[in-house]
């Protein structure tokens, strides 16, 4: 007799041991604290406002909090999601994975994974990082949307100045 799983089995091997190992209430326990950890760090998340609108969510989650694991769907297609990822990344080594549902559809999705070894000091770091890089993020955006009001006033005189250069040259055309 055999059982035929579609993933590996690892999670589920290991999963065993750790209730032969640690008793069922300890197993408990330590399921209990990641789903805390869990709701920590989505508590955060789903705190996040977008740059353009205080009262506009950047994310909304997209699963219950009975997992360890918890998904986010971008809700604000302007936020900087590429950015303050690879910031947190590139800063901090941690890996976010964002990627598109399907390729019809604007939707990205990001999810985290909340393992047993993950306390709360490190949840408060991460919390922290995140939102170091949000703010990063959020000053980057400001800057760039004063560099465009700026680009568009520089173009709407240059536009002035090429129209009346044009009829000036019109006039004197049509006065030879």
């Amino acid at each position: 007799w055999y059982v035929n799983f579609t993933k590996p089995s690892s999670q589920i091997v290991t999963a065993y041991y750790l209730v032969k190992r640690l008793g069922y209430i300890g197993y408990k326990k330590r399921m209990e604290n990641t789903l805390e950890l869990s709701g920590f760090v989505s508590k955060y998340i789903n705190g996040i406002r977008s740059y353009d609108d205080d009262k506009r969510l950047v994310f909304k989650q997209i699963n219950e909090p009975y997992y360890p694991e918890i998904a986010f769907k971008l809700e604000d297609y302007k936020f900087p999601l590429r950015d303050v990822l690879s910031r947190l990344e590139r800063k901090n080594g941690y890996s976010v994975a964002a990627y598109k549902m399907d390729p019809s559809t604007p939707d990205i999705v990001f999810r985290l994974v909340i393992k047993p070894n993950f306390t709360m000091a490190e949840a408060k770091t991460f919390v922290h990082e995140l939102d170091e890089s949000v703010k990063r993020g959020k000053k980057l955006h400001s800057s760039n949307k004063k560099r465009r009001s700026i680009k568009k006033r520089k173009k709407k005189k240059s536009r002035k100045k090429s129209k009346t250069i044009k009829r000036h040259r019109r006039g004197r055309s049509s006065v030879s």
